[in-house]
């Protein structure tokens, strides 16, 4: 379990470097439900996520806290008021389509980098997403092109 672990602090150091899960602020719940529901309606996310899944975004009132779940048939990304970023959200959106429920959310490897890149690259500007992939590879997450 320490190895996912590991590879999990990986991408969020990665994340950190480059500056992606900070993108915007959500000034509320219903802004952060908005950016979500344009997003998934999108056709880059039907070609990402084919299934398109019925998504809901939640407050919990905890601190430092996002996560996505699967409940009932329907996906649902949590978030805590001081987490209704754009990029979290865009963080969590990624373990969509790279859903394992046997990794209990701890999958940070190619597979959701790969689907967290598309989807920032819908949501971010270019060079953003070109310095992200730089950090992933530099921790050996993704390989150099």
């Amino acid at each position: 379990m320490s190895r996912v672990r590991k590879a999990d602090q990986l991408y969020y150091s990665a994340e950190a470097a480059a500056g992606v899960a900070y993108l915007a602020a959500c000034p509320d719940l219903e802004d952060a439900k908005r950016f979500l529901a344009h997003h998934i309606r999108q056709p880059w996310w039907a070609s990402l996520c084919p299934s398109v899944p019925d998504i809901e975004l939640r407050y919990i009132p905890k601190v430092q806290f996002s996560g996505t779940t699967r409940e009932r048939g329907k996906f649902v990304i949590s978030c805590a008021l001081n987490r209704l970023h754009e990029g979290i959200i865009a963080h969590e959106m990624a373990h969509i389509p790279t859903w394992n429920p046997d990794l209990s959310h701890l999958d940070h490897g190619r597979t959701f980098a790969l689907a967290h890149l598309e989807i920032l690259r819908n949501v971010a500007d270019p060079w953003l997403v070109a310095r992200f992939r730089h950090e992933l590879e530099s921790r050996g997450i993704l390989k150099h092109e």
